[in-house]
């Protein structure tokens, strides 16, 4: 027998309780779905790893720039490989913006620090701000696909600027050479940018990426 969950009298409060359970669910049923996807050699690219405590099969690179992140990860996995960078749509040098509330916990707050400017998470105050190396990712993922066929997974969990760097990658129509990527978008904290997100997510379902691209990861 099928059944059905009637929202009609929860609080709006409780409704996004329940779309965050669902998100979740969804994320958690997804991962088990990676793991039969990646196989021995593959290539999968983890931009936003952050303290990762697990590595996966084949070759996993991590980039995310806080200098305390996916250490874990580097001592149990062989093959991983972390580079100390932001990722956006250009090379050079960035700011690198904490959270508000990062010398009480550096580790924990790592999640927040990001790129791009407009969330209220973070300190905007210079002397809050770190210069670390961005580099393009979409130019690494050229690079990679001429030693490969395709990429197997790529995850994007980096604050907002996931915004640039997805769509330097559609211009260049590099998403159909990746097998599947999940994209942690952060609507909520950029509420500025939210119609930005809204054509993001337009454009991958006029490219007819919907199969392979996953907007809703958590």
């Amino acid at each position: 027998m099928h059944g059905y969950f009637d929202t009609e009298g929860l609080s709006k409060k409780q409704r996004r309780q329940l779309s965050r359970d669902r998100l979740h669910a969804q994320a958690k049923g997804l991962v088990f779905g990676i793991r039969a996807l990646l196989r021995e050699g593959d290539l999968a690219i983890d931009c936003g790893a952050n303290v990762a405590n697990r590595g996966g099969c084949g070759c996993v690179r991590t980039r995310s720039p806080g200098i305390r992140t996916a250490v874990r990860a580097m001592r149990r996995a062989k093959s991983v490989r972390l580079h100390n960078v932001a990722v956006g749509a250009r090379q050079g040098q960035v700011d690198l913006m904490r959270s508000v509330s990062f010398d009480r916990n550096p580790l924990a707050q790592t999640v927040k620090s990001t790129v791009v400017s407009g969330s209220s998470e973070v300190d905007a105050n210079s002397e809050n701000m770190v210069s670390v190396p961005i580099v393009r990712l979409a130019a690494i993922i050229e690079e990679r696909l001429e030693e490969r066929n395709d990429i197997a997974l790529l995850k994007l969990d980096i604050e907002g600027a996931e915004l640039e760097v997805m769509n330097d990658l559609m211009d260049r129509d590099l998403l159909r050479h990746v097998r599947l990527t999940v994209v942690e978008t952060h609507e909520r904290q950029f509420p500025e940018l939210r119609r930005d997100y809204r054509m993001l997510r337009r454009r991958v379902a006029a490219a007819q990426l919907e199969d392979r691209v996953f907007l809703d990861w958590i």
